[in-house]
């Protein structure tokens, strides 16, 4: 008697059992960070990316835009400083030139300038008034929702989904047994 696994096509079918189950996990996250988040901006903001699937490598995403990444770190002077791409926000043109504190300050009347949204804005005069102090916005806190959902999601979570994938698919389906006489 001879077995024989059929390497080749159980792992073509447990790629697309196991997609399934990134499909779960990438469901959760989008759940977990939306019941998280302190905005409904945020929370409709963020959506679901594709599946990609390249030999031996299966990836997903979950994606915010501007609304989420607010809600994720914050605005004006409660925004998280340790944010890692503040830097880069800080030098693009979307950055108010006038703002040089943490605190959310109106623009100079300056042509060329863009808001987080992409869209094309102008001030009054020199700009940087504190429209805080003044009461115009609030700032927000960071809700970290999306950090919160991946970090519950790496503590166990992703195990215990690999785990039920990998004990629930039919390896057995791919044994060859014959009969050798000799």
């Amino acid at each position: 008697m001879t077995i024989r696994f059929d390497a080749d096509r159980a792992m073509v079918a447990f790629q697309k059992h196991l997609t399934t189950y990134f499909l779960a996990i990438r469901e959760e996250l989008l759940n977990d960070a939306k019941a998280t988040m302190l905005t409904p901006e945020g929370r409709m903001d963020l959506s679901v990316g594709d599946i990609k699937i390249i030999t031996g490598y299966i990836s997903s995403s979950v994606i915010g835009g501007a609304w989420a990444t607010m809600d994720e770190w914050g605005t004006g002077s409660w925004m998280d400083r340790n944010n890692p791409y503040l830097d880069e926000y800080r030098r693009s043109a979307m950055w108010n030139p006038a703002r040089k504190v943490p605190q959310i300050v109106s623009r100079p009347n300056q042509p060329g300038q863009i808001d987080i949204f992409g869209r094309t804005v102008n001030g009054k005069g020199r700009g940087g008034v504190d429209l805080e102090k003044a009461g115009v916005v609030e700032p927000q806190a960071p809700s970290h929702a999306m950090q919160n959902a991946f970090r519950w999601m790496a503590n166990g979570r992703f195990q215990w989904y690999l785990q039920k994938a990998i004990t629930s698919f039919p390896w057995g389906k791919y044994l060859k047994v014959t009969n050798t006489k000799g």
